[in-house]
């Protein structure tokens, strides 16, 4: 038994220049607060537009876009390509809240997807 929680983005999802925008959340779970470290990783495709200069990538604690920044990356994107973006972090102060992965462009607006955002604890069962 596996105490991988991993949700998914769907291919065309849009990533607006503002506000920063939350496209997947994976929720606690089989997580357990008491079993820390938990390794929080999260892949996206970036899709710009002929005014595209980049997307903003972040893992943040919580559901939505106000808890504290894991992780973050400015992956540039220019015109009409397809960059992949990949983070990872290893939280030691696990809460019980989930993860959130969120997007911004910059330039204008963008599409991110597929991709996945996924928890799992470094302790207990694999």
């Amino acid at each position: 038994m596996s105490n991988r929680v991993a949700t998914a983005v769907a291919a065309s999802t849009s990533a607006p220049t503002s506000p920063e925008t939350q496209v997947a959340f994976v929720g606690p779970g089989t997580l357990n607060p008491s079993t820390i470290p938990v390794i929080v990783n999260a892949q996206l495709a970036l899709v710009g537009a002929s005014s595209v200069t980049g997307v903003t990538v972040k893992i943040r604690r919580g559901n939505g876009i106000t808890g504290s920044i894991l992780a973050s990356m400015l992956v540039p994107v220019a015109g009409a390509v397809s960059e992949p973006a990949a983070l990872g972090y290893v939280d030691t102060a696990y809460d019980g809240t989930g993860y959130s992965l969120t997007v911004t462009a910059a330039g204008a607006a963008a599409t991110c997807g597929p991709g996945f955002i996924e928890a799992q604890p470094l302790q207990g069962s694999f």
